[in-house]
């Protein structure tokens, strides 16, 4: 009884281990995605555009960096004649950059 019982068991054991190793699967072209795709399109997918935070922007969108998310260019014209490092430039960003070693 005892031998039957263990050989049951080894033969039990040995079907687990012969289909749990059976052929993996891999995609090797698979993109895992990156939280900012800095507008580049990615591999091996379908979108004609620009990818942004993993999402294919329509046609026409950029991806603004600053959102972290498609959008469409902005139309704004930055005024800083007149202007000092780190003034707003009156589209959400700043004038001119800060001379080396200063910070604005």
């Amino acid at each position: 009884m005892m031998k039957n019982l263990l050989r049951v068991g080894l033969v039990f054991a040995l079907a687990l281990t012969a289909y749990g190793c059976g052929g993996e699967e891999t995609n090797e072209d698979a993109d895992a995605g990156v939280k900012v795709d800095a507008g580049k399109k990615d591999a091996g997918t379908g979108c004609q555009t620009v990818m942004c935070n993993g999402e294919c922007c329509l046609d026409g969108m950029v991806c603004d960096p600053n959102l972290n998310m498609c959008s469409f260019p902005s139309t704004c014209t930055p005024q800083c004649v007149g202007k000092y490092c780190g003034d707003p430039d009156g589209c959400g960003g700043k004038c001119h950059a800060c001379p080396s070693g200063q910070t604005c």
